[in-house]
């Protein structure tokens, strides 16, 4: 089991301006009640970008790596509140009616207080320019830098037509010296990441953990370059510790756990069940270190678990489980031990499906 993608349909969509607010929220995780698990405190208020007036009822929301999923609204005065939060790096997601959606990069090691300003959405809607004809050329190769034939690469973007937008997908396939060539238009900064003109990724390499990565021009130049990177599928047993290591340069990590194209990146191990018993990841940073966010998944879907860097699931023999270590796109490089362990029951027959 590899990065699983979803795909994107051409389909023609809403305004772009809801579109904004709808994206936002779907980067971050389910929403459920405030709930504290930590020590720290997040407060800050939220205002209109011209008349720095409060604005209430804002939904203010977290995802990421470490404390997903909390959600909160603002009072009269705009203010926002989140206790009992861990420390480390995620997002802070604000989305209001008439307000295009914002979401800030938040790392936390002690309470504080962000304040976020919200643009109206009629100025956020205003003419986009028009789509550039993009030339992306590049190289896929292994982590020790053999040139790879016959990988599928592909490419998500975005072109507006008025205020609707259209995502459609176009692809690649490499040559024998590993080289790709794909044309496709799209408008820089339109989707729905900071810069971002495109998304990149190899999809279903067997053998391989597929790369994916946000295309930012510094320039609207039609001639872009973009070289990818497979590295080789990491496997361990139930029961063993792996150190672990996340780059900045690793792979944007979207799977099925997060159905979105998510500002993370991550480093993923297959893990093999031996027997029937609960099986519990952590990913454990050193000392000092930002706590890392880890996704759980098993080979048949039946569970499923994010954000927090602890997981403990049902398992039965012969299962392969997926486990994703996330940082935030952009955090320094960081290790990790991924360490497992396996509770099997003594009673004969017995497993953790069956009562």
């Amino acid at each position: 089991m590899r990065t699983r993608l979803r795909k994107i349909v051409s389909a023609w969509t809403r305004p772009l301006a809801s579109f904004a607010v709808i994206a936002a929220a779907a980067c971050g995780s389910p929403s459920i009640p405030d709930r504290g698990i930590g020590t720290f405190s997040l407060t800050g208020r939220v205002t209109d970008s011209v008349s720095s007036a409060g604005i209430a009822g804002a939904t203010v929301s977290l995802g990421g790596p470490v404390n997903a999923g909390r959600l909160t609204s603002t009072d009269q005065s705009g203010r926002y509140t989140f206790n009992g939060l861990v420390p480390g790096s995620f997002f802070l997601n604000v989305i209001a009616p008439n307000y295009a959606a914002s979401q800030t990069s938040v790392t936390l090691s002690s309470s504080a207080e962000v304040n976020v300003s919200l643009v109206s959405a009629s100025k956020a809607s205003l003419t986009p320019p028009p789509p550039v004809a993009f030339d992306l050329t590049g190289v896929v190769t292994l982590d020790d830098g053999t040139p790879l034939a016959n990988v599928d690469v592909w490419v998500d973007s975005a072109v507006t037509n008025g205020s609707f937008t259209r995502y459609q997908q176009t692809h690649s396939v490499t040559d024998t010296t590993g080289s790709y060539r794909v044309g496709f238009s799209a408008v820089p900064g339109s989707f729905g990441h900071d810069g971002a003109a495109a998304y990149v990724s190899t999809r279903n390499q067997q053998h391989f953990d597929d790369d994916a990565r946000y295309l930012r021009p510094a320039t609207s130049a039609p001639s872009q370059r973009m070289n990818l990177t497979l590295h080789r599928g990491r496997q361990m047993a139930a029961g063993e510790s792996l150190s672990i290591t996340v780059s900045p340069g690793d792979p944007i990590c979207g799977n099925d756990i997060q159905d979105s194209y998510n500002d993370v990146v991550c480093r993923m191990v297959t893990i093999i069940v031996p027997a029937d018993g609960i099986l519990t990841i952590e990913a454990l940073p050193e000392p000092g270190a930002t706590l890392p966010g880890l996704e759980v998944q098993t080979s048949d879907d039946s569970q499923e678990r994010c954000c927090e860097n602890t997981a403990s699931i049902p398992v039965r023999a012969g299962m392969q489980v997926l486990a994703c270590i996330e940082l935030p796109e952009g955090a320094p490089r960081q290790v990790f031990t991924l360490r497992t362990s396996l509770a099997t029951s003594s009673r004969p027959g017995a497993s953790p499906f069956r009562p």
